[in-house]
Order: structure tokens, then sequence, then C-alpha cells
């Protein structure tokens, strides 16, 4: 039996590491980004999270957590606040991927979109044999932070639906309590890493920032 097991990383402490415009949009850590359940201090000082500003360039910016090993069973939590940013209607960029690495396949990824001033998030996932599954969408605040919870596990028999995807609202602004999922066939995927940020699908004329803060990292371990 496995159980999921929270590793000692906080990811988002490497955003420091990426500072700058090297990937195109900006990475910096800022007190401003700490927005988490201990009211706007939710690291040591402050000093943590995650700001992610769009400078019209569609080059990815991310953190990477590594720590992942070849998952069956995966969790991530962190908090996330689309601080108003500026969007084409009806667009939207990728803030998670879980990743198989040898194949380099998207286990799971959390979609932003902007439509009709509304702010929301849905998940898709790779269903075997390469088609693509995708959750119901949840409205969001656009201005204030909701703290995300993303699970996702890997189908133990090929061609069956029992592997999942979910994405649930578990604090926050946000509504908490709800929750979205999608049933999957994915036997040939596992986890391998996950990057958070702006990781993909990023449009041009997307502007302003958008905040991450108190990323944790779930794994799984022989109970």
């Amino acid at each position: 039996m496995k159980t999921l097991t929270r590793t000692a990383l906080v990811a988002l402490a490497a955003a420091c590491l990426f500072t700058g415009s090297a990937f195109g949009a900006s990475l910096a850590v800022n007190n401003t980004a700490a927005m988490g359940s201990s009211g706007g201090t939710a690291c040591a000082g402050g000093e943590c999270g995650l700001e992610v500003t769009f400078d019209g360039n569609t080059s990815p910016a991310f953190v990477r957590d590594d720590t992942p090993d070849n998952e069956a069973l995966y969790r991530a939590e962190f908090w996330f606040n689309p601080n108003n940013i500026t969007m084409n209607d009806g667009t939207f960029h990728v803030i998670f991927r879980a990743t198989e690495e040898s194949a380099f396949q998207a286990a799971t990824q959390i979609l932003f979109t902007f439509k009709s001033s509304l702010c929301r998030l849905s998940l898709r996932g790779l269903n075997n044999p390469g088609t693509t599954r995708f959750t119901n969408r949840i409205n969001v605040p656009c201005d204030q932070a909701t703290q995300l919870r993303v699970e996702w596990t890997r189908s133990d028999t090929p061609g069956a639906l029992n592997g999942d995807m979910t994405l649930s609202v578990i604090g926050g602004a946000g509504p908490v309590g709800t929750s979205v999922s999608s049933s999957l066939n994915n036997s040939n995927l596992n986890v391998d890493f996950v990057n958070l940020g702006a990781v993909g699908n990023i449009n041009p004329a997307t502007s302003s920032t958008q905040w991450f803060d108190e990323f944790q990292s779930f794994r799984t371990a022989a109970e």
C-alpha cells in the first residue's frame, strides 16, 4: 500500500536562483508575494514566494521541483494569486506541470484561463493512447490568493480508467471545498519532476504579474 509523504523541500525558496529576466518573464523573491495563511508573512520574515512578471516574451519562467522519483501517486499544494493579470479574453497559460521525464509527457497540468472577466483553473492530463482529458473549471478570485491542491494517480492496469487527476481549493479567497477531477488510463506515466510558474502556452499580450507561495511537494512511500 502507498501513502503520500511530505518532503522537506520548500521549492519556492529556489526562486532566488532565477531572479532577473533570463527567461523573458522575471522571477523574483518578493515580500508582496508572501500571501499565505499567516497573513502576508507566509515564510520567516516574509521573504518568500515567487513573482512571475509577464513582459511580452513567451519563454517559460518557473521553478522546478526535482524531488519526485518515478511516482505513481503525487500531490502538491501552493497558494496562487492572479493579481488582476491582463490577458486577452479566452487565452490561457499553464501554471503547473507534472512530467514523466523519459517520455517528456505531461502527466497533468493546471491551466489558468481568463474568460469574460473570470479567472478560471482546470486540469488537463494525458489519457493513453495519446488523447487528452480535461476537468471542469473552477472560478477563483482574480485579485486575491487561493490555496490549491493538485493530486495525481497512475492507473495500475493498462486500458483501465482507474488513474485520476484532481484539483481542489483548500483555502483562501476561492471556493473552499470545491474540486474537479477526471479519470485516466495513464498506466504508462509517472511523475519525475514538477514545474510551477509561467510554464507554457504564454501569450505575448499577457502583462503584469502572478504570485505563487508556500509550495509543498508530496511523494509516495511504502506504508
